[in-house]
């Protein structure tokens, strides 16, 4: 969060909080964690409901985090947030088991749930971890060289493709990478980033 240097000639107190504040969608950081609008604001949305064929809006979400990936990768105007629901409810718990690697500038945030969407509205983004990604490959998700600018990936369970050979999540020369909110489970053992 930030405050302006001067208001009205004076320096502008600025006072911390616990609490750092709900993301709204508003073009802020509400919640101070350096994402802004990551609650289902202007992102594409990925159920185990949906299709690759589909828009990726709320109403039609893709089926894959990597199609999401791809699309809004694609510097097409979409937006470049990933909101990805574990099902229709805060409960549900629902297995991405693919590749995924993460592009330059492409952020993926799970816990939301789906809903029926009218007339513009967006997913609610749960307390409970949802959904799990299970890798496909020894590197588990990768954030590589091409990841330079910030990268989110926030609200996972991820779980390596072997869990006593392989990795959870690997950054290769990424400077980038923004790992936040996650449970790793792979060789290098369990914990929480």
């Amino acid at each position: 969060m930030t405050v302006a240097a001067c208001t009205n000639g004076r320096p502008t107190l600025c006072v911390p909080v616990a609490d750092a504040g709900t993301e709204l969608c508003d073009g802020l950081d509400n919640d101070c964690n350096g994402a802004i609008d990551e609650v289902g604001c202007n992102c594409i949305h990925v159920a185990p409901s949906g299709s690759n064929t589909n828009p990726g809006t709320g109403a039609a979400p893709l089926r894959t985090l990597t199609a999401a990936i791809a699309l809004a990768a694609s510097d097409a105007g979409l937006p470049r947030i990933i909101c990805a629901a574990g099902g229709a409810s805060c409960t549900a718990n629902f297995d991405y088991a693919e590749a995924v690697t993460m592009k330059d500038g492409v952020s993926v945030y799970g816990r939301y749930q789906q809903v029926a969407i009218t007339d513009g509205g967006s997913w609610p983004r749960c307390a409970q971890r949802t959904p799990r990604i299970s890798a496909q490959n020894a590197k588990g998700v990768l954030f590589d060289s091409t990841v330079t600018s910030p990268t989110v990936l926030d609200g996972f369970d991820v779980r390596a493709a072997n869990m006593s050979t392989n990795a959870a999540l690997t950054v290769e020369g990424s400077t980038g990478a923004v790992i936040n909110d996650n449970n790793l489970f792979g060789s290098g053992g369990n914990g929480s980033v």
